[in-house]
């Protein structure tokens, strides 16, 4: 598919099939929101930012800033990463969702 988003891209992205930790705002009624820690799988990586695939709904929307911790396939790391959500598509209609995160410097 060859939409606006990926002719954005300024660099070429690599798979990189690897579980991730990202930080989500989720809240009941009544209650402000709070930051939670799911867990997902990273699709793929470039300079730019990082695909990533959510066990369930994402509760990220479009624009808003996202704590991610990258692991790193050689060492037992995790690096901190600020992103920002570019883009959210259902996936193949269930509770899962790809997500598009660009890095923030």
């Amino acid at each position: 598919m060859a939409g606006a988003t990926e002719e954005q891209r300024q660099g070429v992205r690599h798979q990189y099939g690897h579980p991730i930790t990202y930080m989500g705002k989720v809240g009941t009624p009544g209650s402000p929101p709070q930051e939670i820690a799911f867990r997902g799988t990273i699709v793929d990586l470039s300079n730019g930012g990082i695909g990533i695939e959510t066990k369930g709904h994402s509760f990220l929307e479009i624009g808003s800033m996202v704590r991610t911790w990258i692991p790193m396939s050689v060492v037992p790391v995790n690096v901190p990463v600020l992103t920002r959500v570019q883009w959210v598509r259902n996936e193949n209609g269930g509770p899962s969702q790809l997500i598009g995160l660009m890095f923030v410097l």
